[in-house]
């Protein structure tokens, strides 16, 4: 991002980053809600690029999770 502004003579951009934790015993229902919460994601069309490019398999722009 430093660079990207740098080159077009724009000051360096915050780095914002959202994270989601869920504290809680019971790792199956963690996985659940975490697979319901990313499910809308999926749909996004540059959601499912950037899945895509971390190599997490997408089909019909629908990412698949394996959890």
């Amino acid at each position: 991002m430093q660079a990207g502004a740098q080159a077009q003579h724009r000051p360096d951009p915050p780095l914002v980053a959202h994270v989601v934790v869920a504290l809680n015993t019971d790792e199956e229902q963690v996985q659940k809600q975490a697979r319901q919460f990313l499910h809308r994601y999926s749909r996004l069309p540059f959601y499912a690029h950037m899945f895509k490019e971390a190599g997490v398999p997408v089909t019909d722009e629908r990412v698949w999770m394996r959890w």
